[in-house]
């Protein structure tokens, strides 16, 4: 079946299309820059990015030296937990670059978390260096997630995947980076402050386009910035942010700061656990926020393939993360490694990701199917951990980084193909609600992933360094469990040394458990995906990711304008709201003059416009296709049966019964198909999700 693009100007002079090829609109592109402009523009997007990742992973290897300088023990997992704990602020700011400006959002995100960088460079104690690592998280939460939409509103879906592909190299670029540039700088004379004040300088080299090129998309135009920020759902964001601090605190001070048993201890997860059902609670009933702004849309729970793609983007992110802070430490204490050479040795790690989830960017779009990904990935993943759950000090480095790349290669090939699948898989205006509820399973993932690991290590490292040296103190003990580089193990004897490493790498064998025990979740949640996915996917046949608007009978059209390109097919010229719409958005509306006029049988009667709906969805839902809301227009395709003018009705109800119907609904391969119509306005912009697949370009 042949696709072509319709020429306007042709269709124009003849009225019709031939019903024997399947004719698109041109498609325009969705971004009003382009060339060396979105180049840099996307450049600058992606060194946002960059340092988001960057900071994620950078005191990895800094924080012995940090801790030899303050002190404050009990704050040291706050360095890298306090970063985390801030990212859990991307959630509101998707729901945020909803409302407002997008590139305002960005800019103040942007200073935020420059901000927050300097704040960390300049601390004088650990309680300056934890707020100012909690401010950076938030802005660079916000950083990543402007980069998310940007992406989302800039890209067709095509684009998309290897354009979401790209970030996640830049993202494990800088978090391979990060380690290392940590180390550097501690072992170097400008000190580990420049691992934060590094920053700076590369935030001031993309200025230029932050401010200039970057181009303003106003989600809510016409909207006063009251009437926007009553759009955000403060009541769940307070809670939600509450509950999971509390959680962290939870998790993090249990064994080490508190007793697991203290009351302290336990009004924390309690309040926790308050917070986090008030958080259900009011996801369902959102209070003073319309249910279209609610931070978590609830319907999203009776989704079960969202929620486990979710749960999928939890394990696998929180992995990645917690992968990068336990490797370098590996290697400092069974190779007696510096910061600066443990970070490189993450290298076998972070390459072999980022070259698998480039392999998943450039193939997905063209060979859509989400099992294949996710179970061939989880499958390496439960390998590699448990491998690296039998290494110790006696394991070949060869090993060690085979182990490495099988855990890397299989987090690779699912970590980013959340972010397009759920895409695909919701409709359009759910879209940025889907991004947003995958990237703080991401950040939630780093979050509890790092907390949990951490208190493990800290818990069982503590208790077995404890019974090879009793003359350590517990605050000593959490001092030489930081690194190689550590005040305390600096001064240990070379036969102290080799009494408590084992004891340390013990402990960390079961931070490698728990990665083994998620790597097996996420196995076994992936079977499912096939279940509830791969029929969508393999309707991925002659009209993916195209759209086809086609407008009868009408003055305005009224679907907002959220396809390329919209043809009006009328007997006379559209009126002043198409009119108005066309100068609004040029190229992007065109007329097309028919002689095919609306017939008594459907015309613009509502009740046949109801009619044809519920026959749609009584034929598709066998299907799994919504049809919400569809009224009729005159083209000839091979999408419809095409209805002349002053037809022979008894003919037409002796072959195709009293209303035209679509053609079967596997030779729509995931497009958007609007028949729309002024006079039925109550349906008018509804989409139709073929197979539950968004299709728009």
């Amino acid at each position: 079946m042949p696709v072509l693009n319709a020429d306007p100007e042709k269709q124009r002079s003849n009225g019709n299309v031939d019903s024997s090829e399947l004719v698109i609109p041109k498609q325009t592109s969705p971004r009003p820059i382009h060339g060396w402009k979105w180049a840099i523009v996307y450049a600058s997007m992606i060194s946002t990015t960059f340092l988001f990742a960057l900071d994620n992973t950078i005191v990895a290897d800094i924080q012995p030296v940090v801790l030899n300088l303050f002190g404050e023990v009990s704050l040291l997992p706050w360095i890298g937990i306090g970063f985390s704990l801030g990212t859990l602020c991307v959630l509101p700011w998707g729901k945020v670059y909803g409302v407002f400006d997008v590139k305002y959002v960005y800019l103040f995100n942007i200073a935020l978390f420059e901000i927050g960088s300097a704040v960390c460079g300049a601390a004088p104690n650990m309680t300056a260096l934890v707020v100012g690592r909690v401010i950076a998280g938030v802005g660079g939460s916000g950083m990543y997630s402007g980069t998310l939409s940007f992406v989302a509103m800039l890209t067709s879906l095509k684009e998309r995947p290897i354009y979401m592909a790209g970030s996640t190299v830049i993202w494990g670029v800088g978090s391979v980076l990060g380690p290392v540039v940590g180390g550097a700088f501690a072992d170097s004379s400008a000190t580990w402050r420049w691992a934060f004040y590094i920053n700076l300088p590369i935030g001031a080299v993309f200025a230029p386009s932050y401010l200039f090129l970057i181009p303003n998309i106003d989600p809510k135009p016409g909207k006063t910035f009251a009437e926007k920020c009553r759009m955000v759902d403060w009541v769940m964001t307070t809670t939600f942010l509450a509950g999971s601090a509390c959680l962290v605190m939870a998790i993090t001070f249990g064994g080490t700061l508190y007793a697991w048993s203290s009351g302290n201890e336990i009004a924390l997860w309690i309040v926790a656990g308050v917070l986090l059902i008030v958080c259900i609670v009011v996801a369902k009933f959102h209070p003073g926020v319309d249910k279209d702004y609610r931070l978590y849309p609830a319907h999203f729970l009776r989704r079960p393939i969202l929620i486990n793609l979710q749960v999928q983007m939890f394990l696998v992110s929180g992995l990645v993360l917690a992968m990068t802070y336990y490797i370098p430490l590996f290697f400092q204490f069974t190779r007696g490694d510096g910061p600066l050479d443990a970070g490189v040795r993450l290298l076998p790690f972070i390459i072999s990701m980022v070259a698998f989830a480039l392999v998943n960017g450039a193939l997905m779009p063209k060979l859509p199917y989400i099992l294949p990904w996710h179970l061939f990935g989880s499958g390496l993943v439960v390998a590699g951990t448990a491998l690296m759950y039998t290494a110790d000090l006696d394991t070949s480095n060869a090993k060690i980084y085979g182990y490495c790349i099988l855990v890397g290669a299989g987090s690779g090939c699912y970590i980013v193909a959340g972010f397009p699948v759920v895409q695909s898989l919701v409709a359009l205006k759910d879209i940025p609600n889907a991004v947003g509820a995958m990237a703080i399973s991401q950040d939630l993932g780093m979050v509890i992933f790092l907390a949990m690991t951490g208190s493990i290590y800290q818990n069982l490292a503590l208790q077995k360094v404890s019974e090879a040296m009793p003359a350590l103190s517990a605050p000593d003990i959490t001092n030489l469990i930081a690194g190689t580089s550590s005040r305390t193990y600096k001064a240990l004897s070379e036969s102290e040394r080799a009494l408590v490493t084992p004891q340390i790498t013990e402990a960390m064998s079961d931070v490698w458990l728990f990665f083994l025990l998620a790597g097996i979740l996420s196995f076994v949640l992936t079977p499912p995906l096939w279940h509830h996915a791969s029929e969508s996917f393999n309707w991925q046949i002659t009209l993916f990711e195209k759209v086809i608007a086609i407008t009868g009978a009408n003055r305005g059209i009224g679907l907002g304008i959220v396809v390329k390109t919209v043809f009006s097919v009328d007997i006379t010229d559209p009126g002043d709201k198409f009119k108005a719409l066309a100068e609004r958005f040029p190229g992007r509306l065109e007329y097309v003059q028919t002689n095919a006029a609306p017939s008594a049988p459907y015309g613009a009667a509502k009740d046949a416009v109801r009619n044809l709906c519920h026959t749609l969805a009584m034929e598709w839902s066998k299907h799994d296709i919504r049809v919400s809301g569809i009224s009729p227009g005159f083209v000839r395709t091979v999408m419809t049966y095409y209805i002349e003018t002053a037809p022979d009705w008894d003919l037409k109800r002796q072959y195709y019964g009293c209303m035209p119907r679509l053609a079967d609904p596997r030779e729509l391969g995931g497009a958007y198909v609007y028949l729309l119509s002024d006079a039925a306005s109550y349906t008018t912009g509804d989409d139709i999700p073929v197979a539950g697949t968004v299709g728009a370009g």
